[in-house]
């Protein structure tokens, strides 16, 4: 699991955990929060990472940072979950030896 905790904003360390199999967890900002105040933009983010919001469930968690009910039933939901990591083929048996008979 990754657990993002707001800081950097829209990073791409999110979208690398979940192409490696693992969950990302995330807060929700109520109201929106302004990140880039000295850039001429008038976004607001929604979450650490708004990309990662439409992606959802079962990759992506989204919780309210201040109820405690949420945080555990977002958390209860991924421990329930059972996900095999990702493991590229060159590094299983398989590859190994297709790369010994090469």
């Amino acid at each position: 699991m990754y657990v993002g905790l707001g800081s950097p904003p829209e990073g791409p360390a999110a979208l690398e955990a979940v192409a490696n199999g693992a969950m990302f967890l995330q807060p929700r900002y109520k109201p929106k929060k302004i990140e880039y105040e000295k850039k001429p933009t008038s976004r607001k983010l929604s979450s650490q990472n708004p990309y990662m919001e439409t992606l959802g469930r079962p990759m992506s968690f989204t919780y309210n940072q201040f109820d405690a009910e949420d945080i555990q039933a977002s958390l209860t939901q991924i421990l329930n979950k059972e996900i095999s990591p990702y493991v590229p083929f060159e590094f299983t048996h398989e590859g190994m030896l297709q790369r010994i008979h090469a």
